[in-house]
């Protein structure tokens, strides 16, 4: 028998693929005495055969180019037809360099992992639903100890997973949440209240309020609920008035930062503050601390040392107005060549005037 195929070219100029098939027949002797064949056009076979052959391999490449892993499984089942494993059809290039030559072995075999953490029974399930199913996976079993996303579709009977490594984002976020603790209690143990403000901005840039960003456990203790996200215009309108929110958009805008005392009697607040301010992002924090006893403090020290300046005055002008002799306290006047030309009297008591003759010389 012979098969051959062959391309022709017809009187019309098109090219075509014929393919033969026959046998020779020969005598009792052996020789050659008959040939039947068969001579078919099968050009549009070749084609089509050529454009399953493109798209095969344009389907390769284009799961091969790709970072994730791709593979195709299908369902190993018993004599009751149930799932009882599955085995590799297809692994693109990051799973091979990932896994190896594995294509027709099981997966709980080699990955028994996959059985206590719910992997197997998320393939089996969506087999036998043909409900699709995505989620993320921490795999720390044989070779693996990471973080993976995984999309998993029915494919015939089996399923097709396409699997990407988040571990690196897995733990930048740790990361952050430990980052974001660690302000959080540095914060909580700060003796002031501690805020954070971002800028709200019109559609010209202009800041129009701010809203919060974070407060620590003070703000909570001391004044109630969490803030985040509520807007500064509408729970403490009174800021314009007092001028704080043009310094709040004023360290935002310049990045000069601000350390001052304030008075402030406005929704529930009625006390002094003393408060820092400083540029963050587009926003600012600001450190508040209540110092309203100090402040009565100084005022009563102030007070107090008035009091006994006073009391030192009145004592001494009596001990000078009882003195038997004559007292005055003169200031000398100079000209401008420096002689002096005049003098005034600053304090005179009363015996100085009686002796002098002059009343009111004081002045």
């Amino acid at each position: 028998p012979y098969t051959y195929r062959r391309r022709i070219r017809r009187p019309d100029g098109q090219w075509r693929t014929l393919e033969a098939h026959g046998e020779v027949r020969c005598d009792a002797a052996g020789q050659p005495v008959q040939l039947r064949g068969l001579v078919q056009d099968i050009t549009e076979r070749v084609q089509a055969e050529q454009q399953q052959h493109e798209s095969h391999e344009l389907l390769r490449h284009t799961i091969d180019s790709s970072l994730d892993l791709v593979q195709v499984f299908e369902a190993v089942r018993d004599e009751q037809g149930e799932v009882v494993d599955f085995t590799w059809v297809l692994n693109n290039d990051a799973a091979e360099r990932q896994y190896g030559d594995v294509l027709g072995q099981r997966l709980c075999q080699l990955n028994p992992g996959v059985v206590p953490e719910g992997i197997f029974d998320t393939f089996r399930q969506v087999l036998e639903t043909g409900v699709p199913d995505q989620r993320e996976h921490h795999y720390a079993h044989e070779q693996f100890d990471g973080w993976f996303y995984q999309s998993t579709v029915k494919l015939g009977d089996g399923v097709a997973t396409t699997t990407h490594d988040i571990s690196a984002r897995k733990h930048l976020e740790q990361e952050l949440r430990e980052t974001k603790e660690l302000l959080q209690s540095t914060l909580d143990s700060s003796h002031y209240v501690v805020q954070v403000f971002k800028a709200v901005r019109d559609a010209q840039g202009i800041i129009v309020d701010f809203t919060w960003v974070l407060t620590n456990q003070v703000w909570l203790k001391q004044y109630g609920g969490p803030m985040t996200g509520k807007s500064l215009l509408q729970e403490n309108p009174g800021v314009v008035e007092m001028g704080l929110f043009k310094l709040f958009v004023q360290v935002t805008e310049t990045g000069q930062p601000v350390d001052h005392e304030q008075y402030y009697a406005h929704e529930q607040f009625e006390a002094w503050f003393h408060q820092t301010l400083v540029r963050m992002g587009d926003g600012f924090v600001m450190n508040t601390i209540d110092i309203t006893e100090r402040k009565r403090a100084q005022e009563e020290i102030i007070s107090l040392q008035a009091q006994i300046a006073q009391q030192a005055t009145d004592k001494y002008q009596v001990l000078f107005n009882s003195i038997d002799e004559g007292y005055a306290l003169i200031e000398l006047l100079y000209d401008e060549g420096g002689r002096v030309m005049d003098f005034l009297h600053l304090e005179v008591n009363p015996t100085a005037e009686r002796l002098s003759g002059f009343e009111h010389l004081a002045g």
